[in-house]
């Protein structure tokens, strides 16, 4: 292993960074999963076993190596084994269907990917439609694919590490595909280093920290949202293989668990658990709740039992986070996504180029900083088009600023209702319903209305043994929000339509209405 000035490198690449923690930490658990600890010397030997692999496949730098498969620590071995290499990580959603990875991959031009045993027979089935000049799999042998454990096991010696600049390509993220075809955001090792930092600055990791990881790998949220700093850092990071929101909470308590990511989604299914009220939650430092608006209602019950909450906005384009709300901000800025990260910023941006700087006035947000990824794989248009002239990135949401300059964002401009010249924002009304005792989750969309343009439908999933009538919602809304944002139609469902980030799918539910409303 490297470990002198003169041989390091670029000390900000991710494998170089990785390696040097490695060296420091290597008798400290770095990852814990399924009861099993690896040291940070046990991940640095099987990266090296790992790469070794792959560079005797063939795979040289700025090759990509994917995996399709549920997390497992093995995510973060290929993308630091992909790291080492030069080449670049391509994580796939494992939610996505055949045509949809058939494209993923095809676009992406993987070089190798290492597949879950559960997928196995849906790449076979497309094998002979794919790029890849190599396959492994995680688990026993099926399809006769290598086992990569196998393969780790009869690795040779390491090759030395590539060097890289912060302007290469680190990983290929691919975007949700809401709309239109997924689009592979390119991020740079520069982009992730000052990610790191971001998170580092802002919540003060340490080595003693234990994160609890389970949002999805393939998404900026579950790869690069503090895990990575955890690492950095030199702290403990447990891996669950999916979400259980029992078993997510006996976790914390087993291990002690001092930080977690989640969605609000997620957060939500926590404090509905039948063990939330009994569990040791004391060794929390701080909750992240990011990629949705956090409804009041979940902020007042994590602060009831003392759970320190703190909030954070990104997109796959920036990395993870550009914005925090800590946790001393959780109810005096309550709703807010907090201020920029220390080494980037955000503006307002109205439809006719205005800069808004006057606060309670909703305009785009736009976001800069090193952090921001440098474009989509091979959609130079699209990379153009997500840019403004002077280089700030367009994210599509709808926000405004506070009297301190807070930020608060309040929808998608796609997601947002135009209903008799009246702006809704979804978000807002989805507050006001969730405070109701009988809803479990809800999400606000459009139906087309022949007077109105488009009317207000809420998606509501009642708790267990609860029930819930128009007439009763209309009530509850009525106290609260204006009459053109109250919902005029009440769709009751069994779960709400979440993609592979755990996100709400919007878009589905607004097929579903209209529909239903072209039926009646």
């Amino acid at each position: 292993m490297r470990d002198t000035v003169e041989e390091l490198g670029n000390p900000r690449a991710l494998a170089a960074w990785f390696e040097k923690r490695a060296s420091l930490s290597a008798s400290n658990p770095a990852i814990t999963y399924e009861d099993v600890t690896w040291s940070y010397g046990d991940l640095a030997a099987r990266v090296r076993a790992a790469s070794s692999v792959f560079h005797a496949q063939g795979v040289r730098r700025g090759d990509r190596i994917g995996t399709l498969c549920q997390n497992r620590p093995d995510v973060i071995v290929c993308l630091l084994a992909a790291a080492r290499l030069g080449a670049i990580f391509v994580p796939l959603n494992f939610r996505l269907t055949a045509p949809e990875l058939d494209y993923v991959i095809n676009n992406a031009e993987l070089h190798t990917l290492v597949v879950g045993p559960e997928y196995t027979d849906l790449i076979e089935g497309l094998r002979d439609r794919l790029p890849c000049k190599f396959y492994a799999q995680f688990g026993t042998s099926h399809r006769g694919f290598p086992v990569y454990e196998t393969l780790l096991d009869q690795a040779g010696r390491a090759p030395d590490r590539v060097d890289v600049a912060d302007s290469d390509v680190a990983a290929l993220l691919y975007t949700s595909g809401t709309t239109g075809k997924p689009k592979g955001a390119m991020v740079t090792h520069g982009n992730i280093w000052c990610n790191n930092s971001n998170w580092t600055l802002a919540f003060g990791f340490r080595e003693d920290d234990v994160m609890l990881s389970v949002a999805p790998m393939f998404h900026a949220g579950g790869l690069f949202a503090i895990m990575p700093s955890v690492l950095l850092t030199g702290g403990h990071v447990i891996v669950r293989g999916a979400f259980d929101p029992d078993d997510y909470l006996q976790t914390i308590e087993r291990y002690g668990v001092t930080m977690t990511f989640g969605v609000p989604t997620m957060i939500l299914a926590l404090t509905q658990s039948p063990v939330f009220e009994q569990t040791d939650l004391s060794t929390l430092r701080f909750v992240i709740v990011g990629g949705a608006p956090s409804p009041e209602s979940l902020l007042r019950i994590c602060g009831r039992r003392n759970i320190p909450v703190a909030a954070a906005y990104g997109l796959t384009e920036s990395t993870s986070a550009h914005t925090f709300l800590e946790t001393q901000y959780a109810l005096p800025k309550i709703n807010s996504v907090g201020r920029a990260v220390m080494m980037g910023a955000f503006r307002l941006q109205d439809g006719d180029g205005n800069l808004i700087t006057e606060p309670h006035v909703k305009a785009e947000v736009q976001l800069k900083g090193d952090n921001i990824f440098v474009g989509y794989w091979r959609l130079k248009d699209a990379s153009q088009e997500a840019f403004t002239e002077d280089g700030w990135f367009r994210t599509g949401d709808v926000a405004y600023i506070d009297e301190d300059g807070f930020l608060f964002v309040c929808d998608r401009v796609k997601d947002m209702i135009i209903s008799g010249g009246e702006n809704v924002y979804p978000a807002e009304v989805e507050s006001v319903v969730l405070d109701h005792p009988a809803v479990a989750n809800v999400a606000v969309v459009a139906a087309p209305d022949e007077k109105w343009g488009e009317t207000v439908v809420a998606c509501v999933v009642t708790k267990p043994g609860a029930s819930l009538t128009y007439d009763e919602l209309e009530a509850h809304c009525t106290a609260q929000l204006a009459r053109y944002k109250i919902p005029r139609r009440l769709r009751l469902m069994d779960d709400l339509p979440l993609n592979g980030a755990g996100k709400i799918q919007k878009a589905t539910l607004r097929d579903l209405v209209k529909q239903e409303m072209e039926t009646i």
